[in-house]
């Protein structure tokens, strides 16, 4: 016999059947202590007495054992009710479980080669799970991006100048010896020595222009 799965139909009928012996005996214990407690009672009272507690309790005298006798009594019956309640609806949910009718379901077929494959992978298709695929991910190559619009600087190298024979004219001896003559005899003009101009050195010079002057009207 195979044992039946869990949570399954077969396995909750059982365990209800179960509930239902196990609280059917509490039942008949508490009833077995009532009814001694009523049989005490009425050879006591009487069963004239014991039909006038039912109605009403104060026309009629009683101990304190009897008053703790009457409780026990009312207590064991309220239980009994509720043990007979949860009895009932035990009965129910066998009846409901054991009545279900089952479902005559056929899957459709997905594909004509669907019988063809293994049973885990029709399993997992038919539950909508989809069989993990060891596929690998191809790495993507990055490329640089191309800057377009960007000139390079040109190197500013400067063609060097082919260097010949000399294009000047050559000075004559006659004029180097006339040079020397005319420096030997002081005529030739000194070359004054250059000046930069600049703001500076223009005031520098008319402050020196002005003190030459006033130096020359002095002599005279």
């Amino acid at each position: 016999m195979e044992k039946p799965k869990l949570f399954s139909k077969e396995k909750r009928i059982a365990r209800n059947k179960r509930a239902i012996v196990r609280k059917t005996k509490k039942k008949d214990l508490t009833t077995s202590k009532r009814m001694e407690l009523v049989n005490t009672l009425k050879k006591q009272l009487g069963e004239g007495g014991y039909n006038q507690i039912r109605k009403d309790a104060s026309k009629v005298k009683l101990t304190r054992s009897q008053k703790s006798a009457i409780s026990k009594i009312n207590n064991y019956y309220d239980y009994e009710q509720g043990k007979d309640k949860s009895i009932a609806k035990r009965k129910k949910r066998i009846t409901k479980l054991s009545n279900k009718p089952k479902m005559a379901m056929k899957k459709p077929k997905l594909n004509a080669g669907f019988d063809k494959l293994p049973k885990t992978v029709q399993s997992k298709i038919m539950k909508n799970k989809k069989p993990k695929m060891a596929m690998k991910k191809p790495m993507m190559a990055m490329k640089k991006p191309k800057l377009t619009g960007v000139v390079k600087p040109k190197m500013g190298m400067k063609k060097p100048k082919l260097v010949g024979p000399s294009t000047k004219k050559k000075k004559s001896l006659k004029g180097y010896l006339n040079n020397i003559n005319a420096i030997i005899a002081g005529d030739k003009k000194k070359k004054k020595p250059k000046v930069f101009t600049t703001p500076q050195n223009k005031q520098h010079l008319a402050l020196k222009k002005r003190a030459d002057k006033r130096d020359k009207k002095t002599k005279k």
